[in-house]
């Protein structure tokens, strides 16, 4: 016998939301925070330990929402927050190098306004 959901009261309210998909609209959403972005996942990215990421080895396993934090084109990558726990990466964090995993290709950047309810 399952057990009943509960409800849970939203605490916020996506009151607008844009896609950004050049280079440089991608580069404007961050000024204002952090965006949600989709990427393609290989193999080799469950293993990132640190440096900036490009794909080297393995299949495409799935696709994955992230947190776009930032860039820095001096290194020509993006500055991504990972969901798998501050184990992974640089403490939950990476560097994509552009132009990986469809992120500049295949996925727009989404930025989104809320209000607390």
């Amino acid at each position: 016998m399952g057990s009943a959901c509960k409800q849970i009261a939203p605490s916020l309210k996506v009151t607008s939301w844009q896609t950004a998909h050049s280079a440089d609209d991608r580069r404007w959403a961050l000024v204002s925070g952090p965006v949600i972005a989709g990427m393609r996942v290989f193999d080799d990215f469950r293993y990132y330990k640190s440096g900036i990421y490009e794909h080297a080895a393995g299949d495409e396993i799935g696709l994955h929402a992230v947190c776009i934090i930032g860039y820095d084109d001096e290194a020509s990558c993006w500055i991504l927050k990972n969901s798998w726990s501050q184990n992974w990466g640089e403490d939950g964090f990476c560097r994509i190098a552009y132009g990986q995993c469809g992120m500049d290709q295949d996925f727009p950047f989404i930025e989104i306004e809320v209000e607390r309810i």
